[in-house]
């Protein structure tokens, strides 16, 4: 009886002491990243930046994308740790490192640190064709989808109606999908929307309606945007969408992805690495990835960069020389 129970008690400890070690999810880093709207580019980038993490990390990391709200939900839930990495416009990470725009009063988010840049974004107003809007004044007493709460563009549109000191629109708050359909329907005469160029969104509602680009382009926003470091102006090409034949002047601000600093550096290096290392496959999955290169991702001059990141652009750096 002994020396069955002295196996059993043997067992269970070779057992034990060997399962742990030989769990195959235990010894993976779950990373999640937060993106945006289903069917916005956000979206898209977190799922290609997870597939190529899941496929080419060896095992090492489990990356789930997280649709959410925007910009502005990805910079609070990546400060308050319920996401890793947040796809965010440079504009709203800026004002919340430095306690401005939505974050004025608040406690500065010091600990937010920037890991790449991606893409740039073009601040778009579009409206129906017959709604008798050629310039951002004639919004007055128009139907207008400023954009739904916890995204940057929403807050890129209330910029430009507090410049142009716009008093008398009905508010709208949709989704930039919602927006589309909205406008198609005649139930709203026109939406903002902050995206990269081309848009699937945009495109879909000028092959679908008449619909034009509206130019944002006044003294007022050239000042505005000099006095901003996170701000450039821009034009959206003629021919970009169908029925707009003209280029459009507006301004534009830069995507990027965001991580905390308690984030270990080890993390931020290893997640990196791989995505560079494979930058071909994101590249192929969308126009918009098309330019990346490690040192146009790295090319940040608005948010101090994560050291985990730093690190790796560095050594790149020393390698290219």
């Amino acid at each position: 009886m002994k020396g069955i129970l002295a196996y059993f008690l043997i067992s269970t400890i070779i057992f034990c002491y060997i399962l742990p070690s030989s769990s195959y999810a235990e010894s993976q880093t779950i990373v999640k990243v937060g993106s945006g709207s289903i069917a916005g580019v956000y979206n898209h980038f977190a799922i290609e930046f997870c597939n190529i993490i899941n496929k080419y990390g060896h095992g090492k990391y489990k990356c789930k994308a997280i649709p959410a709200k925007g910009s502005v939900s990805n910079i609070s839930n990546v400060y308050n740790g319920s996401i890793d990495f947040g796809i965010c416009q440079s504009d709203q990470v800026w004002q919340a490192v430095n306690g401005e725009g939505l974050w004025n009063g608040e406690d500065k988010l010091k600990s937010i640190r920037t890991v790449f840049n991606i893409y740039l974004e073009d601040v778009v107003l579009v409206a129906r064709k017959n709604a008798g809007i050629k310039d951002v004044y004639d919004l007055e007493g128009k139907r207008v989808n400023l954009g739904n709460h916890g995204t940057g563009y929403l807050t890129n549109a209330k910029d430009i109606i507090r410049i142009y000191d716009i008093k008398n629109i009905q508010r709208h708050y949709l989704p930039a999908g919602e927006a589309a359909s909205a406008l198609i329907n005649n139930d709203i005469d026109a939406f903002f929307y902050t995206t990269g160029t081309p848009s699937k969104i945009i495109e879909d509602v000028t092959s679908s309606t008449e619909a034009i680009l509206i130019p944002i382009s006044s003294e007022r926003i050239k000042e505005f945007v000099k006095k901003t470091p996170y701000y450039v102006l821009n034009k959206i090409p003629a021919n970009t969408y169908v029925g707009n034949k003209m280029s459009i002047p507006t301004y534009a601000v830069q995507s990027m992805m965001i991580a905390n600093t308690d984030m270990h550096e080890t993390v931020v290096y290893d997640i990196l690495k791989i995505l560079i290392d494979n930058l071909s496959k994101l590249k192929e999955s969308h126009h918009l990835f098309s330019h990346l290169t490690s040192e146009n991702m790295a090319n940040n001059h608005i948010v101090t960069t994560h050291p985990g990141a730093k690190k790796l652009y560095l050594k790149i750096m020393n390698i290219n020389k």
